[in-house]
């Protein structure tokens, strides 16, 4: 009995660990329902991965610009702050960064997808 009780913080630990991050991480990305209407509109799609990662496999139709250089890129891309942008990565991270940098540089409607998987299964469930 006294083992358990103490294994219990090193248990418990990893357990409340794993829940926190996944909370975390779930409320970083948009849980918005249109984002594929957001596609059909025009919304420029962004893949903040890295030039290797984004040639390896994409999501149709985005431009690549690393997270890290967001600032440098977008306006070629994205001339007005007001049009709409979807941001995308491989776990949702970079997508997250580069989300905020483009808020806190006044771009108005900018979506955090999270992952370049779940982007896809957006775009591509049936309605």
């Amino acid at each position: 009995m006294r083992l358990i009780a103490e294994l219990k913080p090193f248990i418990a630990a990893p357990i409340l660990l794993g829940l926190l991050a996944s909370a975390c991480s779930r409320s970083k990305v948009d849980q918005y329902p249109g984002i594929p209407e957001q596609v059909a509109q025009g919304a420029v799609i962004i893949d903040t991965r890295t030039p290797e990662e984004f040639s390896s496999g994409h999501i149709d139709g985005a431009v690549n610009i690393p997270y890290d250089r967001i600032l440098e890129s977008i306006e070629t891309h994205v001339p007005h702050k007001s049009d709409p942008v979807i941001v995308y990565c491989r776990s949702g991270k970079r997508s997250g960064m580069a989300k905020n940098t483009l808020d806190k540089s006044g771009y108005a409607q900018v979506l955090d997808a999270g992952s370049m998987k779940r982007l896809n299964e957006l775009l591509t469930a049936d309605p």
